[in-house]
């Protein structure tokens, strides 16, 4: 038998990631408050920035930040200050500084498929 790889991604795989970005970007378009498009007309701009931002920055946190700076700029009426910047960033900063939360019996399954990868070894 040839051997075999096991390859996981470990976002909203092992723990949970996703649902971090979702709560931010609702506190973005909160913190936006734009009075000419409704929230997901916002959300629908942020789309098409972070796409723009992968090709630039890839993907991840990094290029995520970018994206929310780029929005605010694009969609914001009033002058953007540093101060803004900073909230902006202080959103994205959340994701990081959040403690990874296993989902449910990743440990056991890691137990579970850690015999077998080390047989293959």
């Amino acid at each position: 038998m040839s051997p075999q790889t096991l390859l996981i991604d470990a976002d909203d795989t092992l723990w949970e990631n996703n649902v971090y970005f979702e709560r931010v970007i609702a506190r973005f378009i909160s913190f936006l408050n734009h009075h000419e498009f409704s929230p997901e007309q916002v959300r629908g701009v942020l789309n098409d920035v972070e796409r723009e931002c992968i090709v630039t920055h890839g993907y991840g946190l990094h290029s995520f930040a970018h994206a929310l700076m780029n929005t605010f700029e694009r969609l914001t009426v009033t002058p953007v200050t540093p101060e803004m910047h900073e909230q902006i960033r202080g959103f994205a900063n959340t994701i990081a500084d959040h403690p990874i939360e296993l989902l449910p019996e990743v440990i056991e399954t890691l137990q579970y498929l850690s015999p077998a990868i080390a047989s293959s070894c």
